[in-house]
């Protein structure tokens, strides 16, 4: 699979750059890779919390507007029937 990539310049303290050419030299792996690995990975992760944040889709509380009287009305909002009982029962 053939990866298109883009450069990027980032500042890293000598401590880190000092880790990963130790790793690099162990490992025959280069220092951008061991880079693009570490991004890989923790955008993987970030990605799955994200996935878990994601906003329920509308269908997912049908049942909660149903019971409370609420109910869509086409080309408006919705409409809770519960805010105007005085004036249903009071006419």
């Amino acid at each position: 699979m053939m990866y298109i990539m883009k450069r990027y310049q980032i500042y890293l303290n000598p401590h880190s750059v000092g880790i990963l050419d130790e790793v690099a030299s162990v490992s025959e792996v280069t220092r951008s890779e061991l880079i693009r690995e570490a991004v890989d990975a923790v955008a993987a992760r970030v990605g799955v919390l994200l996935s878990h944040l994601k906003a329920p889709d509308k269908d997912s509380y049908k049942w909660l507007r149903e019971l409370t009287g609420t109910f869509e009305v086409e080309g408006k909002k919705q409409v809770n029937l519960s805010e105007n009982i005085d004036e249903i029962y009071y006419r």
